[in-house]
């Protein structure tokens, strides 16, 4: 059993971000038995005076509202929901810590921190209206003879034939297993067949060769039924993360609007969205060569390839990338590491299929941390939030007052 000293050395070396993982879980954990509570409100105390230049008589009655809160609201803590994400380089960091411990130990989306350098007090703000719901398992197939599926309102089971490939749907997956018979055998090694999530969908694919595709959200694949002949193509449009079933005589091909990738029996993520600034492929085992209109390069685990979307014959740029956090929204993640506003919201907006709208210019500020897939829009935008960035939500539009 932790004690009180121990305790609070934690929560100083948080508001550090210099604990560990298992050590902000045992922190968490700790404020979680009902008990325990009455030593975080001088914590808290202790952090909010600190972030300021002088003490101001209207702080107290804050802290009694938010330990209120606290007392009414504390509950365990879901797996997943612990938002730590702040902004690099900022005095505003040790206020971002200290909100986010509040968020992370079940305050479930009622308190807010907005922080001005000139002062001003944080302010707890109750968040009831409706707000957009995260995405899940949505997409729709579509058969080279026309017809189109939308496979979360199908029940799981058989749903038929294509080409040379039964189809099987399975909860948030489909599978084309190859072998059945074609009804055109002259037509079923080029039909081609397109899987397609909208904005607020995901979907997996297992291909007719056994590879494995992960769609996220405004993402199409297209691909045959049958891959016949001595190569396997498919061709994707927005984010993907492929695990590739290996066949050394058939090598496997990614196209996407401006490159190539030539899979050497691998793992790799392709992120090749219109929407932003460049097309990137991301390696996490194996070896993959990237093939653009005049260049190439091979890529080791670990490494990404970017070519700009607005250069046509742009060079492919190689950079070492940590790979647990591009393929994050794989695993049910949104992880940003010094990621500037404009590429948060661009998530953000495929994910929970929202509108973006801007009041001011964007800030050069950049973010780093992690939050679950799951949360509410709102637990996402507390991040914009916590620092000074404001946001008003009108049905499926999403405003930032810059």
């Amino acid at each position: 059993m932790s004690t009180p000293e121990e305790i609070t050395e934690l929560f100083h070396r948080y508001l550090d971000n210099s604990c560990t993982t298992a050590e902000v879980k045992k922190l968490l954990t700790y404020f979680e038995v009902k008990d325990n509570e009455s030593l975080l409100k001088p914590l808290i105390t202790a952090a909010l005076e600190n972030s300021h230049q002088e003490s101001n008589d209207a702080l107290q009655p804050v802290l009694n509202k938010a330990f209120q809160a606290i007392q009414e609201q504390i509950a365990p803590r879901k797996a997943g929901a612990f938002i730590r994400l702040f902004s690099t380089g900022s005095r505003r960091l040790r206020y971002a810590a200290v909100a986010a411990l509040l968020i992370g130990i079940g305050i479930s989306g009622w308190l807010l921190y907005k922080y001005n350098r000139g002062g001003a007090l944080p302010a707890f703000v109750a968040e009831k209206a409706a707000s957009p719901e995260p995405g899940g398992n949505k997409a729709l197939l579509k058969l080279a003879d026309g017809r189109v599926i939308v496979l979360d309102s199908m029940a799981d089971g058989s749903l038929g034939v294509s080409g040379t490939a039964q189809i099987i749907k399975k909860e948030g997956q489909i599978v084309f297993s190859a072998g059945a018979e074609p009804a055109n055998i002259l037509l079923a090694a080029t039909q081609i067949n397109t899987v397609s999530t909208p904005r607020g969908g995901q979907y997996q694919v297992i291909l007719p060769d056994g590879s494995k595709v992960w769609l996220n959200a405004a993402t199409s694949l297209e691909f045959p039924t049958d891959f016949a002949g001595d190569e396997r193509t498919v061709k994707v449009d927005g984010e993907a993360y492929f695990e590739i079933a290996g066949d050394a005589s058939r090598p496997f091909y990614v196209t996407t609007r401006n490159m190539q990738v030539l899979v050497l029996g691998t793992h790799f993520n392709v992120n090749a969205y219109g929407n932003e600034p460049g097309t990137k492929t991301t390696l996490v085992e194996g070896r993959v060569k990237i093939i653009s209109e005049a260049h190439s390069r091979l890529l080791q685990p670990g490494q990404q390839s970017v070519i700009l979307n607005s250069e046509p014959g742009a060079a492919i740029v190689v950079q070492r990338v940590n790979t647990d956090e591009v393929i994050a929204w794989k695993n049910g993640l949104f992880v940003f590491n010094n990621a500037d506003i404009m590429t948060i919201m661009r998530q953000v907006a495929r994910w929970y299929d929202v509108t973006i709208k801007w009041e001011g210019a964007p800030p050069s500020d950049v973010f780093t941390g992690e939050v679950s897939r799951n949360s509410k829009i709102t637990e996402v935008l507390k991040i914009l939030e916590l620092n000074n960035i404001h946001t008003k939500i009108e049905g499926k539009t999403i405003t930032l007052m810059l």
